[in-house]
């Protein structure tokens, strides 16, 4: 909560399917269907990144993303899969 990020994920990260290959603010993954919860995401500001959250299995009824600030440069602001 509270952050300041500017150009995060700059080499990618192919290691999950789907692959996140772009600039990334903050990236959030499970490798498991609900194996994560109780994370919150509130009153980050994201700049200079393609993406600003990305998820992966990851319930938006068991975590919290919410509040944030995406400048123009972020060209998708949450990305969930």
């Amino acid at each position: 909560m509270g952050n300041r990020l500017g150009k995060n994920n700059v080499s990618g990260d192919p290691d999950f399917t789907p692959a996140d290959l772009v600039t990334t603010g903050i990236l959030v993954d499970a490798y498991a269907p609900g194996a994560i919860s109780g994370t919150v995401i509130k009153h980050n500001r994201i700049r200079n990144n393609v993406v600003g959250i990305w998820t992966l299995n990851v319930s938006s009824t068991t975590n919290t993303i919410a509040h944030n600030w995406f400048a123009a440069s972020v060209t998708t602001p949450i990305l969930a899969h």
